[in-house]
């Protein structure tokens, strides 16, 4: 096995932060892995889609119908800040 590259992620919903690795087993029958690494507690999380499928349930809950680049436009404007709609 060889780590081919990670980077940092933020599952903002879900209030985790993840290292993304991939990686490539060198063998001749081997293939390409993509795992989550917990940043807080370092458990490894190899379902990457139950993550994202996760994550999107936690935003649709928190947000409900609101568009999450709405609520973003709103949180950086402060509470005295009229935004166009």
């Amino acid at each position: 096995m060889r780590i081919e590259a990670d980077h940092p992620t933020d599952y903002a919903a879900l209030k985790r932060k993840f290292q993304v690795v991939t990686l490539v087993d060198t063998r001749p029958t081997g293939g390409i892995y993509k795992v989550l690494v917990d940043l807080k507690n370092g458990k490894v999380e190899e379902d990457l889609s139950a993550v994202v499928n996760a994550e999107t349930q936690a935003h649709q809950t928190q947000f409900s119908k609101l568009q999450q680049t709405l609520h973003q436009r709103l949180q950086a404007g402060g509470q005295c800040h009229a935004a166009r709609v």
